[in-house]
């Protein structure tokens, strides 16, 4: 199966994101992809209020997971630690198979990524009438 890649990534208001805030909408769209029944959705069709909310809890998280703190090795994945936990805190948060409890991550950081993503609470996101992507 082809690695998912995000179309739209030049887009500037995406292109202004950190790399954590990046990598959660890279993994909220691929997994919702179906689901919001678009040919290829990009960052681009993400609504205003849904972009500012999906901003706000990645500020949210980084601040309280403190990653800063969290060493390299602390996860076996492919990219850097922030780009992993961006995509990590989507996966959790909304129950999907893989996460920080999925054994890419050493302890107790993934314990202690785990719980802060689950107090989040689910995010889930649709197409609306208008053709964006809504929360």
């Amino acid at each position: 199966m082809p690695e998912f890649v995000l179309q739209g990534r030049d887009d500037p208001r995406f292109q202004a994101l950190d790399s954590f805030t990046q990598a959660y909408i890279e993994a909220a769209i691929f997994t919702d992809e179906e689901q919001l029944g678009i040919d290829q959705p990009t960052a681009e069709l993400l609504s205003d209020h849904t972009f500012a909310a999906i901003v706000d809890d990645c500020a949210q998280f980084q601040r309280w997971a403190n990653l800063d703190a969290v060493p390299e090795h602390a996860h076996a994945g492919r990219t850097g630690i922030h780009e992993q936990a961006g995509h990590d805190f989507w996966m959790t948060r909304n129950g999907h198979g893989v996460g920080f409890w999925d054994g890419d991550w050493i302890e107790p950081h993934a314990n202690r990524l785990d719980n802060l993503s689950k107090r989040f609470g689910e995010f889930d996101l649709y197409r609306g009438d208008d053709g964006q992507i809504h929360h």
